[in-house]
């Protein structure tokens, strides 16, 4: 094993492993049944719709394991644990038509987005 291979393989260890930045999810491909795998999960941006002035859409990013998702794409679904760690109330998030942001040889790296209810703003006078 190269030096470089020993270093990705450290790196994909740390960074997957859920008592350190692994967040457990259950990923369910588009055509798929759907699978417990291990994420690396970023909250990003909050979507605003100008005309509404409301909170729309928010997005997130997560770096998946090459060894659990062999093909993510367009209408997947990504859903984290509730508050008590199950699945049947947690927050879904799906991966969007230009969802991959890159790819090494052991990770994806994807943007979800998730629809909010509209949360309206204040007007002020």
């Amino acid at each position: 094993m190269t030096l470089k291979e020993i270093m990705a393989a450290d790196q994909t260890t740390v960074f997957f492993n859920t008592f350190d930045f692994g967040q457990r999810c259950l990923y369910t491909p588009k055509d798929g049944d759907p699978i417990e795998i291990t994420i690396g999960f970023h909250r990003g941006s909050v979507l605003v719709d100008s005309k509404l002035r409301a909170a729309v859409e928010t997005q997130a990013t997560a770096a998946l394991q090459r060894s659990e998702v062999v093909n993510p794409q367009y209408g997947d679904t990504f859903t984290l644990p509730d508050a008590n760690g199950l699945f049947d109330n947690g927050e879904v998030w799906t991966m969007p038509g230009d969802g991959i942001q890159s790819a090494s040889e052991l990770t994806w790296l994807v943007e979800l987005r998730k629809e909010l209810q509209p949360t309206f703003g204040v007007r002020n006078r």
